[in-house]
């Protein structure tokens, strides 16, 4: 540690600011104790503020009621000599405690006051309900400016002294013993009533506190001076602010603010004390306390409920033995189907419904649900043959039975029914919903033909008896064609009325062909004409 002394000392008395330091926090934005007895402390409400010599973040600042530095009690258990020294800029108006130490049976074991006159005071070793035992100072620090104030104690006379800016204030005998101090009974900003509480709102300190040094003895008139002459030697070069990282399953936060600001903006522009915030990203808040600037950051995660999603390549089960369902997207630290299994895919080979549970940080999240269908497979065929009656004659209706689809007839129709009038075997071929081939087949008995009347000759002679070649009734409108031995076509009628009487014709045998809605096929012959 480089130590800058001015001023010239006093003969005899050496300077030596490391010889029973027994706690030692500059408060150089850490608490860290650079006594080599490694005294734990913690700040409670209080934040960082500019120093003497300008460097902020290098002093603690108590803005607010209640806010406090605890310290570990082994910086003044056990203390018989002792030295006090701090450097202090009070913005008090009135009374004020900056350092308060107490055991169980006295809060009062030891202080250090700011009074409403400004002036410095101090109890030692008081007693509970004893007053006036405390010596007071003469000079008023309340000027807004810095002071360095010493409190010592000789142990065996009891003889305490205030100094205030290297000029001995006051001295006075006080009660004699050591100084204990019980667990949480050290603190820095307020008065304990009573051990590690009872505090009040007239006894919070308020003002800035800095280089604070405690000696198991009793400094010296040339080590207060060079302790007064001291100059900072370590400069703050690290940006003002702090830096968090917030990682949260809420999908909104709020923030506010690490310190009591004079005026402040947020880096989304809002100028409020807290903001909610629904996006991650990295939020800032810049602003000053006195003349120092501070940006504070929050770096924050939301954790964006993840989507779970499930699906399979098939839904249905007829024509497969088993499905496989598998989670789709965001991985998960573990996950629970509906019928209880775990892992990120599921082989099903029941039909029913179907979702899974992820369980991640946050919590648990439900997918989609998935119904497994499974339909009954038709197996088999049929032929179911019947015989009906028309006035185109009887025929057999075929049907085939299965509710399938894609029947191919060997007749080369591809309904589910045909009609025949001609006897023999009729096979059917139908697929089902799984793709297998089903065949049937049903042997037709012999349909009869001359249900239609068709004459084999005529005698177109004009005795009104036998003159025109006459259809059956049932197949009048057919398309009748006439044809001679040699193939020439000597007659011709689309819708044939019976009224054909061989007219440009001699007596000969012609070849005829009738087609008529009522026949599967048109009927052919010969007819013999006698004239």
């Amino acid at each position: 540690m480089t130590l800058l002394v001015t001023g010239a000392p006093l003969k005899g008395q050496d300077v030596n600011l490391e010889q029973g330091l027994r706690y030692y926090i500059k408060f150089n934005s850490s608490l860290e104790d650079r006594s080599s007895n490694n005294i734990q402390s913690d700040l409670d409400g209080t934040v960082y503020r500019k120093d003497r010599f300008g460097n902020c973040d290098f002093a603690l600042g108590f803005e607010g009621y209640l806010q406090l530095l605890k310290i570990g009690k082994e910086a003044f258990n056990n203390l018989s000599d002792f030295s006090v020294s701090l450097w202090m800029k009070t913005e008090n108006s009135g009374f004020g405690t900056f350092l308060s130490v107490a055991n169980s049976s006295r809060d009062n074991e030891l202080n250090l006051n700011v009074l409403q006159d400004g002036t410095i005071a101090s109890n030692i070793r008081n007693q509970p309900n004893v007053p006036g035992i405390r010596i007071d100072g003469s000079k008023s620090v309340k000027d807004g400016e810095w002071h360095h104030v010493v409190l010592t104690r000789l142990a065996s006379t009891g003889m305490a002294r205030i100094y205030v800016d290297n000029t001995l204030d006051a001295e006075k005998q006080m009660p004699l013993g050591v100084i204990q101090v019980s667990d949480n009974g050290a603190v820095l900003g307020n008065d304990q009533d009573c051990l590690a509480g009872c505090y009040s709102a007239n006894q919070q300190y308020y003002g800035l506190l800095d280089d604070l040094r405690v000696y198991d003895r009793v400094l010296n008139n040339n080590e207060i001076k060079a302790l007064f002459d001291l100059s900072e030697a370590e400069a703050n070069q690290e940006p003002l602010g702090s830096v968090e990282s917030v990682e949260t399953c809420d999908q909104q936060l709020t923030l506010s603010l690490k310190r009591a600001f004079d005026s402040f903006t947020w880096n989304t522009g809002a100028t409020t004390s807290t903001i909610n915030v629904s996006s991650s990203g990295q939020y800032i808040v810049t602003g000053m306390v006195a003349d120092c600037i501070y940006s504070d950051t929050t770096n924050v995660q939301i954790n964006q409920i993840p989507d779970l999603q499930i699906s399979a390549n098939e839904l249905d089960l007829t024509c497969n033995s088993s499905i496989e369902l598998v989670v789709n997207g965001v991985s998960f630290d573990s996950y629970e189907w509906s019928n209880g299994e775990a892992g990120a895919t599921l082989l099903v080979d029941t039909p029913g419904t179907y979702y899974v549970q992820g369980t991640y940080d946050c919590g648990i999240v439900t997918s989609n649900q998935i119904v497994v269908t499974k339909s009954q497979i038709i197996e088999e065929v049929g032929i179911i043959k019947e015989r009906i009656y028309t006035d185109c004659g009887d025929r057999a209706l075929l049907t085939a039975s299965g509710g399938l689809d894609n029947y191919l007839w060997s007749t080369g129709e591809n309904s589910d029914f045909i009609q025949v009038d001609e006897g023999g075997e009729y096979t059917v071929t139908a697929y089902n919903v799984c793709g297998d081939q089903l065949t049937a087949s049903v042997i037709v008995e012999g349909m009869s033909r001359d249900s239609y009347f068709i004459p084999n000759a005529f005698t177109p002679n004009g005795d009104r008896i036998n003159d025109y070649f006459e259809l059956d009734q049932r197949l009048l409108g057919a398309k009748l064609l006439i044809f001679n031995r040699w193939g020439q076509r000597i007659y011709e009628s689309l819708e044939y009325k019976n009224d054909w009487s061989g007219q440009n014709a001699q007596s000969g045998v012609y070849y005829f062909s009738i087609d008529h809605e009522c026949l599967l096929r048109p009927i052919k012959g010969w007819v013999r004409i006698l004239k």
